[in-house]
Formats: structure tokens, sequence, C-alpha cells
């Protein structure tokens, strides 16, 4: 119990978490090296990592909000999403982090 808030499906909350958190760095490591050689780096890593994160965080809200409520599919699937987010950025992070730092 945490809250006073009933959680329906402990396993799936754990998944979407751990997914959510798993997936966050790589989106922000592929901005920082977008922004590497620009002099306004600072003020324009959260300029552009906040439209990339918007669906991530949703996803994420969606996700913990199925699993809390006992739908076992809606969790899942956001999961889902979640996962496919840490792969593509992941990639897409080791593809051009590389090639940006040399």
């Amino acid at each position: 119990m945490l809250l006073d808030i009933q959680i329906a499906l402990p396993v799936h909350l754990l998944v979407v978490v751990l997914l959510g958190v798993v997936a966050l760095p790589p989106i922000v490591v592929v901005n920082v090296v977008l922004t590497l050689r620009l002099r306004a780096r600072a003020a324009l890593v959260p300029i552009l990592a906040l439209p990339v994160l918007v669906p991530q965080l949703v996803a994420a809200t969606r996700g913990t909000s199925a699993a809390l409520q006992g739908d076992a599919v809606g969790a899942l699937s956001w999961a889902g999403l979640l996962f496919a987010f840490a792969v593509v950025y992941t990639v897409i992070g080791l593809t051009i982090v590389p090639a940006a730092i040399e």
C-alpha cells in the first residue's frame, strides 16, 4: 500500500517504472550530443529534450495508471512503448555519439 493506494498489479507497475527510468538517459544523451559544439548548449538541451520527453512521460503516466487500476493489457502496452523509446534512442545514441565526439 502506497499512500493508501491499492496497487492492483505490482509486477506490471515495476516493469513500467523500470522501463521509464531506463528510457530517460538515452534521450538526454542524444540531445546533449546534438548540441555538443554549440555555445548556447546549456539553454538548448532542455528546449530540445522537452518535446521528445513528453511522449515518454505520457506513456509512463498512463502505464502507471493502468497498473494501479488493474488493467494488465494497458500497462504492458504502455511498457512496450517505453521499451521502444529505450531501444530506438539507445541505437541512435550509439550511432551518433562516436561520430560527434571525433
